[in-house]
């Protein structure tokens, strides 16, 4: 075999001349770059391509071998400069391809505010833009925001647990204290009714700033006045109530008279009636441990339910005393 050029023109690699040939040795020409393989060899020796390949496409050869012994230096391998082939004479994929823009939430000073002020959103633009390009740092940094992010967490449910435990304590308190408050207002009303003066009846007697009053007889119908006295108007009628005052102070004159009583029938004010009787008690200043006793006359509807006296220490400022007739 008579070689013409002693590097293969695809990859620069070079060909073992004929005159180098061994006896009886057989060899194999690469399909892709023409180097020399021995028989057996599955893949070139210079170029790794794959031998008897009958699919393989040899890429076409440069023809100027003046132009390619020029480049070579003291029998290296021969590379064209403006070759577009790899290491293994393969078509360079990348050479023709365009920069990847980057997306807006690929932006690094997004990912980094993210992580600082939304941490899970952060985590999240970092694995999905592959960024940092470490994949160890990138996953120190996850696990740092993920423990920020629960740390974050933890104390608002605590204290949220915390508020809703002291709600619910301030509820159950204000249960009790209303319970408390309750109880007492029903233990204090209960006391003041104990506390409360009976009713003051017919034949019952009650004290006033040193006189003894004594109620000693009520006639709610009463009809027996004098000859000189007029009867009461058409659906009206007398009743009568006998009193007893007693000065029941050491010293000092108390004054009792037929005028310090107001009489209500039906919880309205009645008139009081002059009629004659024994006594014609008006009034008098009763002297220590004396006492007076006297009747006091009202007119009153017929048909009235309840009739009332008041009777008053003086005509102002002092406390009355109620007194039940009917």
């Amino acid at each position: 075999m008579t070689a013409t050029c002693d590097y293969i023109h695809a990859c620069g690699a070079l060909r073992n001349k004929a005159e180098n040939r061994k006896d009886g040795e057989e060899q194999m020409i690469c399909p892709r770059c023409g180097a020399n393989n021995q028989d057996g060899n599955k893949f070139c020796v210079s170029c790794g391509a794959q031998l008897f390949n009958q699919n393989y496409n040899v890429p076409p050869m440069q023809q100027n071998n003046n132009s390619q012994r020029s480049n070579m230096n003291n029998g290296g391998y021969y590379q064209q400069q403006n070759m577009n082939y790899n290491g293994y004479c393969q078509p360079n994929q990348n050479m023709n391809q365009q920069p990847r823009k980057e997306k807006f939430y690929e932006k690094t000073w997004l990912i980094v505010l993210a992580c600082i002020f939304l941490p899970p959103v952060g985590i999240v633009l970092m694995w999905i833009s592959n960024k940092p390009k470490n994949l160890a740092a990138r996953i120190i940094i996850t696990v740092v925001l993920a423990f920020y992010t629960l740390v974050a967490l933890v104390p608002g449910s605590s204290d949220d647990k915390n508020n809703a435990e002291s709600n619910k304590q301030t509820v159950q308190e204000s249960k009790h204290n209303e319970t408390d408050d309750s109880k007492a207002k029903h233990d204090e009303q209960k006391k003041v009714e104990e506390q409360k003066e009976p009713d003051i009846r017919v034949g019952s007697s009650f004290e006033v700033k040193g006189l003894k009053v004594t109620i000693n007889d009520a006639n709610t119908n009463f009809t027996d006045w004098g000859e000189y006295d007029s009867a009461p108007a058409s659906g009206m009628k007398y009743i009568m109530v006998d009193f007893t005052f007693e000065n029941t102070n050491s010293s000092g004159d108390k004054y009792v008279s037929i005028y310090d009583f107001d009489c209500y029938a039906d919880n309205s004010t009645c008139d009081q009636a002059y009629l004659s009787d024994d006594s014609d008690f008006i009034n008098t200043n009763l002297s220590p441990g004396r006492n007076v006793t006297f009747k006091t006359y009202y007119v009153v509807p017929e048909n009235c339910t309840s009739i009332e006296l008041e009777y008053h220490e003086s005509m102002i400022g002092d406390a009355k005393t109620k007194i039940i007739i009917q």
